[in-house]
């Protein structure tokens, strides 16, 4: 584990961090299927980044999920424990268009310290054994050595940044008041302000001016 954490440390490309972290659930743990994600504390929101599985990498960007829809992976997240879901929470509470493909999946926290900051579902496994307390506790500190090692880069606000929350930095650094940027966005001004602050906690921001000097910086937005 902690080779795969020093890769993500030293590797600069943001696809190529995201892609060995995921890839690591697979190596170290041999499930065949791992997707990630970013996760947003104050609106409680999930954003698909990749999947891996045994046929390669592809994108998940066009998910997008209350958690809190999804209870498993709620109280998951909550207790920033990995946790196995069993099939009758998996048929019950997760929404039918994930389902399919998955087998008793795990959902583990990504985490740095007591900010989560995003999470991974792991499903397939192919390992020797059975999915025990001992591999569930080594799959909740893997999710805590891949979040530390996002958050210790100089890069660190675009791994674990949703797209809303890029948007509303990109939209600030063109200008744009509350009002506008929520009619562009087509939502209301209080989610605009959770979106910001999310941001702000995320960059370790004093300010909104900080953050988009931070996110011009570092690439973010342009």
């Amino acid at each position: 584990m902690l080779r795969y954490r020093e890769s993500i440390c030293k590797t600069k490309q943001q696809e190529a961090k995201q892609v060995l972290a995921v890839r690591g659930f697979l190596d170290l743990f041999h499930f065949r299927a791992a997707a990630l994600f970013t996760y947003s504390a104050l609106n409680e929101t999930g954003e698909g980044i990749i999947r891996a599985c045994e046929s390669g990498i592809s994108s998940i960007r066009e998910i997008r999920e209350d958690v809190r829809t999804i209870p498993p992976m709620h109280a998951a997240i909550q207790a920033k424990r990995a946790d196995l879901i069993d099939s009758t929470s998996l048929a019950r509470h997760f929404p039918a268009k994930y389902v399919q493909g998955l087998s008793y999946p795990l959902v583990v926290p990504i985490c740095s310290g007591a900010l989560t900051i995003g999470c991974a579902t792991l499903s397939r496994y192919a390992g020797p054994g059975t999915i025990g307390t001992q591999m569930l506790r080594t799959l909740t500190i893997y999710g805590q050595m891949i979040g530390e090692a996002f958050m210790e880069q100089e890069q660190r606000p675009r791994q674990i940044l949703s797209n809303r929350e890029r948007e509303v930095l990109q939209r600030m650094a063109w200008g744009e008041y509350f009002k506008e940027m929520a009619w562009h966005m087509g939502i209301s001004e209080y989610t605009v302000r959770d979106y910001i602050k999310s941001a702000l906690q995320k960059m370790n921001a004093k300010n909104r001016t900080e953050a988009v000097a931070i996110a011009l910086r570092t690439g973010i937005i342009k």
